[in-house]
């Protein structure tokens, strides 16, 4: 009974010690993955990312930043490798439904969802609807981000919602006085429905209020 229970203990410290590896090796690759997403490369991330999902498969940080990597590689694809861009396009998309199937109210999750459709428009435009959906939720999760707010209004104006583009970023600047972007947005959709004299003020706001800008001066001289 002595040595069954010695020897029941040393397997379970081996299980144990086992697990440890693994976990610590797949924060390693996740970390390595994140770091070269970072800085744009992210064919050599994909593996690093993989490995670590495939190590830790109940960790939605490692799957959801696979998704975006996948999506980022897919649309990059799409035009050379279409078989495997497609793939890949359908990975990336079943990665961020288990995420945020599984947290659904972890606002980091529903942002980078919007990305991730927002890269595979770039393959086909029905996803902008996708990612439209996606920030909706982070806007819903977070009302008060500027960030969340301005990236909800150029998704309303990539699906050609322009009024509720233009309310938004009206909303968004309430939120952010000095959000030089969502004025400038909201000048060039203001242009677009013809109402020069609301974008031409709008822009002016960008001059008074943030200070000197050669692009809103420029766009101010252009449309006079």
């Amino acid at each position: 009974m002595k040595y069954f229970l010695i020897s029941a203990v040393c397997i379970l410290a081996s299980w144990l010690l086992l697990n440890l590896v693994v976990m610590w090796q797949a924060d390693k690759n996740f970390a390595y993955g994140k770091n070269l997403d970072g800085v744009a490369h992210y064919t050599d991330a994909y593996a690093y990312l993989t490995r670590a999902v495939e190590s830790n498969p109940d960790e939605p940080t490692f799957r959801d930043e696979l998704s975006y990597n996948q999506a980022v590689i897919a649309s990059a694809l799409i035009h050379t490798a279409t078989a495997s861009a497609q793939q890949l396009a359908s990975q990336a998309i079943e990665n961020s439904n288990k995420v945020v199937e599984s947290s659904p109210n972890a606002m980091p999750f529903w942002k980078t969802r919007t990305k991730v459709f927002y890269q595979l428009a770039t393959i086909d435009s029905k996803y902008y609807l996708e990612a439209l959906a996606a920030i909706k939720k982070a806007s819903e999760l977070a009302p008060t981000d500027a960030k969340v707010s301005y990236n909800l209004a150029i998704l309303y104006g990539r699906t050609g919602q322009i009024k509720n583009a233009i309310a938004t970023l009206e909303e968004t600047i309430k939120i952010k006085a000095d959000y030089r972007d969502a004025y400038y947005a909201l000048g060039l959709y203001y242009k677009e429905i013809d109402n020069i004299p609301m974008a031409r003020a709008t822009m002016e706001k960008i001059l008074q209020k943030i200070g000197p800008d050669a692009e809103t001066q420029k766009w101010l001289e252009e449309n006079k």
